[in-house]
């Protein structure tokens, strides 16, 4: 079993002018109320496999975003966008399918009033994802053969990565 966070967030939008809107937004997760999961096993393949706790460890999450759209004439805005995500897993208990990252997105939105109720939207967001190095870890493979099904690779070494999106989007307005 597993508790899911909590998160309290906050933002602030205004207008300088009327053409452009500034808007920033703040969320705290509280992903440390789950520092591990139980596991329960319900049918295994081995009489090694057992219930278990797996300890997680996770530290709470900040997001930050910060946004500037610009009407650019009546029925189109154009903006920009930044954010920035802290990790929560720590390196000692990171696994290679938990491994977590600090992420800076930056992206462009072009959106599009076709109608009094209805916006049509083009997105762009490139993520980064902060190079990571793990250099100590709670998770190892075990050198057991019995558990050779069952290992991950080890989480030890560099990560890192990135991702391009592309989104098109519909909003009803009311």
């Amino acid at each position: 079993s597993m508790d899911l966070p909590w998160s309290v967030q906050a933002g602030i939008s205004f207008r300088p002018i009327p053409e452009l809107e500034i808007d920033a937004w703040y969320r705290w997760q509280q992903s440390s109320d789950a520092p591990y999961w139980e596991v329960l096993i319900r049918e295994a393949s081995s009489d090694a496999i057992q219930d278990t706790s797996k300890l997680q460890g996770y530290r709470n999450r900040h997001y930050a975003r910060l946004r500037l759209a610009y009407q650019v004439i009546a029925p189109l805005n154009l903006a920009f966008f930044t954010s920035l995500q802290t990790n929560t897993v720590p390196e000692a208990t990171a696994t290679p399918n938990n491994v977590d990252f600090h992420r800076i997105n930056l992206g462009l939105q072009a959106r599009w009033r076709v109608h009094e109720h209805v916006a049509l939207s083009l997105q762009y967001d490139h993520v980064f994802l902060v190079e990571r190095e793990v250099t100590t870890s709670l998770h190892q493979p075990i050198n057991d053969p019995a558990f050779d099904n069952f290992n991950h690779p080890s989480p030890l070494g560099t990560w890192s990565g990135s991702a391009d999106t592309l989104i098109l989007g519909t909003e009803l307005l009311f």
